[in-house]
């Protein structure tokens, strides 16, 4: 594998060069990083760091693989695996990755559908296990491919509300999972009615409700709410899991009344490639992108906390991608599950005072030996117990207050919050996911189409004597100079247009374009059909203080069939845009103030008085305020 040099922006943001591998592995960076845990002070706290997160991460990683309709050490398998393939060359150094809590319902949904068609088709009935890791590999190779090229920051630009959407719509999706769980026994998932569907099924058969099961669970749960009130650095998830599993143990209930995990093999899986029939490979496709969406937000969501909790700053989020991508790969190779950064084991990571990458890697060894020695042991865990360690989580997934808050503040956010958690509730994660991400783009597009339209009437010396009569106040009855703010583009014409509309009975209507960011195309169509409207009514339009590109965009425009912008006058400043305006007042055109002198006085003295406060020429900014009326609105016309 060939060493090159590129330039790009470093985990602190620093734009130096540094070596790469050929798949995004940034040489220089890693070395370092990985020379930090050689070092003999570092040495013990990373093994004291990996004690408690090995002991945090078994039993979630257990839950999560019972959630998801895997065998128990297959949540071990991707802990261990995916675990130390991250931490070797991930981008954020004290980041501990396994299976999550997110992924849960996706897993199961995925395998269930697959595994019924499976037996349908005569394909086994573990083709949903097949189609899972076939997806988890490809998820992996597209993370490894963002890193590479660099767009991982795009990840950073999906809103919060959507973000939080998906987290809180899981959140009720594992709540509705493992709800039945709890009580102690099996639903037949309705994948027709999504979470919502197996809720109804769940409370249909309330009657075989298991109180025992229920018992174990609830501890399990109220343990998970209630020890990090008293202290944050204990292992809750052991305490809880260990608890709820003496309750049977203690009062002699069998796995008869409350059911048990079963004892684990005691081996460890042999690396194996995935096949997967050709025409499966469009819905598998569907499934490795949505994969690969979800955990490679919830990696970098991760990512940032963990940098906020450190006070690191070195957090490189395509760095970060290509280690999550070598997680999912290698997880897959050896039959495992989705791997993406956890926030609960790299806090716990944190706070137990790791200082490098030795602590995931070690809490991955911890994991493995304890898989191979404590099998029997693990096997006699209730399922009950991780259930509600589960529920548990699930209710801190769910964000009532971010809803709260976007209410008050912005109902147009707080809709796309509530569509995703909908879509997700409603369908599945596969659905949930699109509509998420479509919402966000609408509510983006929603946002930037509110362009700032400001009407400023002119004024002359006179303004302000005597509002609302031309003979007095000093305002011009013929010429308005509309301000306009933000981009132009598709979605902001309808706002252009409606303001252009109602601007009736002037002979000239200048647009001030210096702070218009950019225009397209589609937004040019409408200006030009506004112009033809307003050309029809015998008022002439000017452009003042477009930027270059902005000036080059509408020059170019007016090439092709816009007739009636090509007409239009485009000037550097608003003296030169009102004198050219002042021009087109003569004669009949003149209000009864100005007639007998044959100009417009008030244009003439806007037009000096900005030319002496106007700092220069073609300036961009605002207006000088002395020429301008502060009214807004559009005036009558006198």
């Amino acid at each position: 594998m060939s060493l090159e040099s590129k330039d790009g922006p470093g985990p602190n943001g620093s734009a130096e060069g540094r070596m790469r591998l050929d798949l995004g592995v940034q040489a220089r960076y890693l070395l370092g990083e990985w020379r930090m845990m050689a070092r003999p002070s570092n040495l013990l706290p990373d093994f004291l760091a990996a004690i408690a997160v090995a002991l945090v991460a078994l039993p979630l990683s257990l839950a999560i693989a019972n959630a998801s309709g895997v065998a128990p050490e297959v949540g071990l398998v991707t802990a261990i695996v995916g675990g130390i393939a991250v931490a070797l060359f991930g981008g954020c150094r004290l980041q501990v990755s396994g299976p999550a809590a997110a992924m849960t319902f996706l897993v199961y949904e995925i395998i269930a559908v697959w595994n019924r068609f499976g037996e349908e088709e005569g394909l086994g009935p573990n083709y949903g296990l097949t189609m899972i890791v076939a997806a988890t590999l490809l998820a992996g190779i597209f993370q490894v491919l963002t890193g590479y090229f660099r767009i991982g920051r795009i990840m950073q630009f999906i809103p919060r509300p959507v973000v939080a959407g998906f987290l809180s719509g899981i959140g009720i999706t594992i709540l509705c999972t493992q709800l039945p769980k709890v009580l102690g026994y099996d639903v037949t998932h309705d994948e027709e009615g999504g979470a919502i569907g197996l809720l109804f099924e769940t409370f249909r058969q309330i009657e075989r409700t298991e109180w025992r099961s229920v018992l174990v669970g609830l501890t399990a749960a109220g343990l998970m709410v209630g020890l990090p009130k008293v202290s944050r650095k204990l292992p809750t998830p052991l305490i809880a899991v260990a608890a709820a599993t003496l309750l049977p143990i203690a009062f002699g209930w069998g796995p008869e009344r409350v059911a048990l995990l079963g004892e684990l093999p005691r081996s460890f899986p042999r690396p194996t490639i995935p096949s997967i029939p050709w025409e499966h490979w469009n819905e598998l496709m569907l499934a490795a992108l949505t994969i690969y969406v979800l955990a490679s937000i919830e990696s970098l969501l991760s990512a940032s906390v963990v940098g906020a909790m450190s006070r690191d700053s070195k957090v490189d989020n395509d760095q970060e991608l290509v280690g999550q991508g070598f997680g999912n790969v290698a997880s897959a190779v050896f039959a495992g599950i989705p791997v993406t950064g956890v926030i609960a084991r790299s806090a716990t990571n944190i706070q137990s005072g790791a200082r490098t990458r030795a602590s995931a890697i070690l809490h991955a060894g911890m994991i493995l030996v304890m898989m191979l020695t404590l099998a029997e042991t693990v096997g006699r865990i209730p399922i009950a117990a991780l259930a509600g360690v589960l529920v548990a989580v699930a209710t801190r997934m769910v964000e009532i207050r971010l809803l709260g808050t976007l209410w008050h503040g912005n109902r147009a956010e707080a809709a796309v919050y509530l569509v995703t958690v909908g879509a997700i509730v409603m369908t599945d994660l596969i659905v949930g996911v699109p509509v998420g991400l479509i919402a966000a783009v609408f509510y983006v597009i929603y946002e930037m189409s509110k362009i700032e339209l400001q009407p400023m009437p002119v004024a002359g010396l006179g303004a302000g004597d005597g509002p609302g009569d031309p003979e007095t106040s000093g305002r011009c009855p013929q010429v308005m100079l509309l301000r306009v703010g933000g981009p132009m583009f598709f979605a902001s014409g309808f706002h252009l247009r409606s303001m252009v509309s109602r601007l009736d009975g002037y002979r000239c209507v200048i647009l001030d374009l210096a702070e218009v960011s950019m225009i397209d195309f589609t937004a040019a169509e409408i200006l030009e059909e506004s112009i033809e409207d307003l050309q029809a009514q015998g008022t002439a339009v000017l452009f003042a203080r477009p930027t270059p590109e902005v000036r080059r965009r509408l020059e170019s425009f007016t090439q092709g069939e816009l007739k009636h912008l090509r007409e239009c006058e485009i000037l550097p400043d608003l003296p030169e845009a009102l004198r050219r305006a002042g021009e087109r007042l003569r004669g009949e055109h003149l209000c009864d103030r100005c007639r007998g002198e044959g100009r417009c006085r008030v244009i003439e003295q806007s037009s000096r008085r900005m030319g002496r406060d106007t700092p220069g020429a073609g300036v961009p900014g605002p207006a000088p305020e002395a020429a301008l009326s502060g009214r807004e609105g559009v005036p009558d016309s006198d």
